[in-house]
Order: C-alpha cells, then structure tokens, then sequence
C-alpha cells in the first residue's frame, strides 16, 4: 500500500505533498491524525464531502499542476494513474473530504483552491479518505 504513496512524492516533486495510509492500530481520530501530519484540524462543518469520481479529479488535478500559478508539475495522465491507483486502497464505502468545492460537479463555477487551508501554506488543497479499516491523504501545498 505505502509504495504508491512513495510514488506520488517522487513525481510531485514541486512544493509540499503528503501522501500517508493508515490501517489497524495507526488509526487515530481525524484530528490527532493532521496534527501528527503537522496539519491544523478545520471546523467539521468546514470540510467538503465528494464522491470518488471527484476525489479522482482532486488528486489528479493537484498532482499535475501547481496551485499557485497552474504550470504542469507532471502530465495529467501520470497524474491521473497515481491518482487512480492511491484511490483504489479504499472501498466503496470510503468517505472522501476535502477542502474547496473546485471540483464538485455541483460547484464547477468556484475556482478557489482551499478556501479552508489546514496548512500554513498560500494554497493547500487534497483528499482525505476515511473507509472501514484504512484512512489516507493526499495533500498538496504550494506558495505563489
């Protein structure tokens, strides 16, 4: 499991990415978890629910680009497959959060990215995936 994370980190090599999953004893709340990840928790009410369809687009999308000025960190494509495979740790009643409506399907007119930063960073955007028995992230910082 934790080889596809090591994959994303050498190919989003541009800014800061997270990419961790969790199984068995090293699951801890959702808090404790961003806290460890040197993350700061947002307000429950704060955090955006998708579906796996747009989880896919979130993780490709900011594996491939820079979120501060949109130039290509990696091909959508190579994006696209990271994405696909860190996504298929996670069963079919995984719950996918993240932290700007960008990619919902309901919301494609907002542009923003992490309107709801649980970095410090100046753009901070990804996937937080809670399912039966394994937790990941995929997270990417960037600064303009």
């Amino acid at each position: 499991m934790a080889g596809i994370c090591e994959r994303i980190k050498e190919r989003r090599s541009r800014g800061r990415t997270t990419c961790a999953l969790y199984h068995g004893a090293d699951i801890v709340s959702r808090k404790e978890r961003l806290k460890r990840l040197g993350y700061r928790g947002i307000p429950e009410r704060l955090w955006v629910v998708a579906t796996r369809d747009e989880a896919l687009s979130i993780v490709t999308d900011c594996l491939a680009r820079d979120l501060a000025d949109d130039h290509e960190v990696m091909p959508e494509d190579d994006a696209r497959d990271l994405a696909a495979a860190f996504l298929a740790n996670f069963d079919d009643n995984a719950q996918f959060l993240t932290n700007s409506r960008r990619f919902l399907i309901s919301a494609r007119s907002e542009t923003g990215y992490g309107l709801s930063p649980i970095s410090h960073a100046t753009f901070d955007t990804g996937v937080l995936v809670e399912a039966n028995g394994v937790i990941g992230i995929v997270w990417v910082e960037d600064e303009d």
